[in-house]
């Protein structure tokens, strides 16, 4: 997740990676926040057209991560809250070994969409099951003009 976080920030090094360093919670006496949030991301489609983007999923030494047994899906909704998906994103392990996932929004499902939405991409393991939001943000819809 570090490359798709770096590439979040722009290619920018968070301050931890820049120094070298890792941060380890303290979890008593003192105030502490432990994050386990998923990378923000805004995407910004062009309505009536494919779209596709790759994750690199990492261990926390920067290894690919094995995804072997995983399944990967994402959904767009108009809100979060709502129970019916706007459009489903296709997610596919194209290198399951190398912790690749390429991501889909096929044209037909782009039409749904609609400025405003909210999505996000979540893998699952087998037993035990575990379910991880790898990204999440707010999708940005331009209008097309030519329809084929």
């Amino acid at each position: 997740m570090a490359d798709l976080a770096r590439a979040a920030r722009g290619g920018r090094q968070s301050v931890d990676e820049q120094a070298g360093a890792s941060v380890t919670p303290f979890v008593g006496g003192a105030s502490s926040t432990i994050t386990a949030l998923p990378v923000a991301l805004t995407l910004q489609l062009y309505q009536g057209d494919d779209f596709s983007f790759t994750i690199a999923v990492t261990n926390p030494d920067g290894s690919a991560m094995n995804l072997t047994g995983y399944s990967v899906s994402g959904q767009i909704k108009a809100k979060g809250s709502d129970t019916t998906a706007l459009a489903t994103f296709t997610c596919a392990l194209t290198n399951p070994t190398g912790g690749i996932i390429t991501v889909t929004l096929p044209a037909a499902q782009s039409l749904l969409v609609t400025t405003g939405a909210v999505f996000d991409i979540q893998m699952t393991s087998g037993a035990p099951v575990t379910i991880t939001t790898l990204v999440s943000g707010t999708i940005t819809m331009t209008g097309d003009v030519t329809r084929p």
